[in-house]
């Protein structure tokens, strides 16, 4: 039964583009996050355009739509997301929060099942993650452990 209820857990935090980092699990209190935290964090936004199949017409492509969701910057320049995000997906942008730069981005991975993928830049850089701070994956989180979500508003305030 736990099983069950970890993996939509998991996948409710990652489509919300939270950002979990590990905190020992006797703290009861989470500090709020700086303005220099807010600068400097590793969430990014993530503008997708998408083109799905026409499901009555199978040959045929219903017209363009986009969205906007959250991925979260690893080491080497990889963005996690949900596979959902880029389902369809015909042109992916990366935008920073603080000063809406942006950068074209590819799949590079995408597990459906497991609804993530991840996204690398599809041209040179050129300094776009400077100033942002890569998390690492968590292995040793344990049922009970406390954590820390940290989400961007409409406004790119952390």
């Amino acid at each position: 039964m736990k099983n069950l209820l970890l993996a939509p857990t998991l996948l409710i935090l990652i489509s919300g583009g939270v950002l979990a980092e590990k905190k020992p699990s006797h703290s009861d209190t989470a500090p709020t996050p700086s303005a220099d935290a807010a600068r400097n964090t590793s969430l990014l936004k993530v503008n997708v355009t998408m083109q799905p199949w026409n499901q009555r017409i199978p040959w045929q492509k219903i017209s363009p739509s986009s969205r906007r969701g959250l991925g979260v910057l690893l080491e080497g320049n990889h963005i996690l997301v949900t596979a959902q995000m880029v389902a369809d997906a015909t042109y992916i942008e990366l935008e920073k929060a603080d000063s809406g730069h942006r950068l074209p981005a590819k799949v590079k991975a995408v597990d459906y099942d497991a609804n993530l993928a991840l996204l690398e830049p599809a041209q040179a850089v050129d300094g776009f993650f400077s100033g942002l701070k890569p998390m690492a994956v968590e292995t040793n989180a344990h049922i009970g452990d406390s954590l820390q979500a940290w989400q961007l508003d409409r406004a790119g305030e952390l």
